[in-house]
């Protein structure tokens, strides 16, 4: 916070675009501890620092790095919006915004793959968002774009190896959505796809607690549908 009260000569010009990530980082632990309390101030103070960004831009700075980052810290606070039981209309409303600037970003700049991944992760959680309300053709329809988007970003980046572990979690959706329709050998052959998809996720990836998790879950289903 005191570098961006330093001079504009006396500082990156990236410094306000760090602080904002940096503050989207805290909210994020912050829900993650459950502390949604203290994580809505800190999603506030980013997307703030953004907009003011956003209508001024240093000289330096990429716009197009503001706009990316407001729709990551948007994302995030949609996902503490959700867990906050706020109005899911509301919620997704948003994700729906953040989701066509990356789509914009991903035709713009087919070469960076952060896009690809935010972009597959805000289809997934707008899927997640319509499965609350039993909305399953809408459901599947984003999860199936999802798994597109991580299916060819796998391939057009085979060195991002947590890619792996996004298909993964998308199967596992998928699995669910053909369970709730009552479909349950369909779900028993997305968890299954799942359960291979995150073995080879973990083994590339061994520190990854998201995938770890995503893998005890998926035991959990299966054990559920009685096909262990």
């Amino acid at each position: 916070r005191k570098l961006i009260e330093l001079p504009p000569n006396d500082r990156h010009p990236y410094d306000p675009l760090f602080l904002a990530a940096s503050l989207n980082l805290l909210a994020s632990i912050e829900r993650e501890s459950a502390q949604l309390a203290l994580a809505k101030p800190l999603h506030a103070e980013a997307i703030q620092l953004l907009k003011a960004l956003s209508e001024k831009p240093p000289d330096g700075m990429n716009p197009n790095d503001v706009t990316h980052f407001m729709a990551l810290c948007r994302f995030e606070n949609c996902l503490t919006r959700r867990d906050a039981r706020e109005p899911t209309a509301e919620v997704e409303k948003t994700a729906g915004l953040v989701i066509t600037q990356w789509e914009r970003f991903v035709q713009g700049f087919p070469k960076t793959y952060m896009y690809r991944e935010s972009l597959g992760r805000a289809y997934r959680f707008r899927a997640e968002l319509r499965m609350r309300e039993k909305r399953w053709d809408e459901s599947a329809t984003d999860l199936a774009k999802a798994k597109e988007i991580f299916e060819e970003a796998a391939t057009l980046f085979p060195q991002v190896v947590r890619f792996g572990g996004e298909m993964g979690r998308t199967q596992i959706a998928l699995g669910e959505v053909a369970a709730l329709r009552g479909d349950e050998l369909r779900a028993a052959e997305w968890y299954r796809e799942a359960k291979r998809t995150l073995e080879r996720a973990v083994l590339q990836s061994p520190d990854s607690a998201d995938d770890a998790v995503a893998l005890k879950r998926l035991h959990q289903l299966l054990q559920i549908l009685g096909k262990p």
